[in-house]
């Protein structure tokens, strides 16, 4: 069984499952969120259980990460940034 988390309020599309707390200390455990990031593209990602409290920072965290990539990209596909011939 894993243990199932929703937001609250409807501004966020998510879903965080996460291991049970385990039966000994031999094991670590986890959640793995998938979040919807834009339109057709979902982000699955895992982190420890004792980072759930800060999941909203994870997530946000993340996908500003995946915006300034996004930006790189379009920015070299313009040459932006590409060395003199």
């Amino acid at each position: 069984m894993e243990d199932l988390y929703f937001p609250i309020n409807d501004d966020l599309e998510l879903v965080i499952s996460c291991d049970p707390e385990p039966a000994s200390d031999d094991f670590s455990p986890s959640c793995r969120t998938k979040s919807n990031y834009k339109d057709g593209i979902v982000l699955e990602y895992s982190y420890g259980k004792n980072h759930l409290e800060r999941w909203r920072e994870i997530d946000t965290t993340l996908k500003t990460m995946f915006d300034g990539f996004e930006h790189v990209a379009n920015a070299n596909s313009k040459g932006v940034g590409s060395a003199p011939k």
